[in-house]
């Protein structure tokens, strides 16, 4: 009985044992088993493309020239590049020598007082690759200077050169009996002022032992706006705040009130300073201007001498 009962056991066990692990089974029932996904990588991290650096261009230095100007007995004659008869009062007119710049290339040539965009339109015969031969008009420009420094221009944003203002005809729009000083010392305030300005109260510009022809400029600019209020200033008005409401302070608001401070000479950002800036630059630099703005260039060139 003990034999029949173990092998009876015994078929019991097997058949248990056969159907727990015996023939084929269907796994897919079996949770937390995903099957593996054919073809599947293991994540790798993101790895950013570089992007080429480009190299940058350096900007071209300036070149020194000597400099003539074409005489009166050239006036009307034709021009090598073709660009009609030579005309002694365009400033933005030059000629460059054989090995010089060719013919379309526009040049800002500064000399120590003024800056002047021009284009070659010509050739000079007896010039050598370091010469150029100015309009006489050009050369007055710069101030009638023997050398000047010239940089290649390729970015101009308007369709023709820079003309700047007739500094001549800027004396008429400064306060009669305007004197300037170069002490620092000014009648209103003594010598306690440590920057360059206007005194209103003296009707003086007021230099701190600064010859700059640009700095100069800049307070006679704002001279000009003492004369644009056109009356007789209080003690209270010496920072001419009542130019706002002038006539050309409120045209020149509609241009330049809602624009970022463009300039960086001074740490005062006021419409004042924007215009007597721009008014500089409008008689020292007009091309410089139209980098900064071509908008205050317009505005200038319609409304100032």
């Amino acid at each position: 009985m003990i034999t029949s009962r173990l092998a009876i056991l015994g078929l019991w066990v097997g058949l248990l044992y056969y159907l727990l692990y015996g023939g084929d089974h269907d796994t897919t029932s079996l949770p937390n088993s995903p099957s593996p996904t054919v073809g599947a990588k293991r994540p790798t991290a993101d790895t950013a493309t570089p992007t080429p650096t480009a190299t940058p261009t350096p900007t071209p230095q300036p070149l020194t020239y000597r400099v003539t100007y074409y005489g009166a007995e050239f006036q009307g004659g034709a021009m090598y590049c073709g660009d009609g008869g030579y005309d002694l009062n365009d400033p933005t007119t030059i000629a460059a020598g054989d090995g010089g710049p060719s013919c379309g290339t526009r040049l800002r040539l500064c000399s120590e007082s003024a800056c002047q965009l021009v284009v070659v339109k010509d050739r000079c015969g007896g010039c050598g690759p370091n010469h150029l031969d100015l309009s006489k008009a050009a050369w007055e420009a710069l101030g009638q200077p023997e050398t000047v420094e010239a940089q290649l221009v390729t970015d101009f944003a308007d369709s023709h050169p820079a003309i700047g203002g007739d500094y001549s005809q800027f004396s008429g729009s400064l306060p009669i009996g305007l004197s300037t000083r170069y002490d620092g010392c000014s009648p209103t305030y003594g010598c306690t002022v440590s920057y360059n300005y206007y005194d209103a109260g003296s009707n003086t510009v007021v230099m701190q032992d600064d010859h700059r022809r640009e700095r100069l400029v800049h307070e006679q600019c704002h001279a000009h706006q003492a004369q644009s209020i056109g009356r007789r200033l209080a003690p209270s008005e010496y920072d001419l705040a009542p130019w706002y409401q002038t006539e050309e302070g409120v045209s020149y608001a509609q241009i330049a009130g809602d624009w970022p401070y463009p300039y960086e000479f001074s740490t005062e950002q006021s419409l004042l300073e924007d215009f007597a800036e721009a008014c500089q630059l409008w008689y020292t630099d007009a091309v410089r201007l139209v980098e900064i703005s071509n908008v205050r260039y317009a505005w200038m060139r319609g409304n100032m001498p």
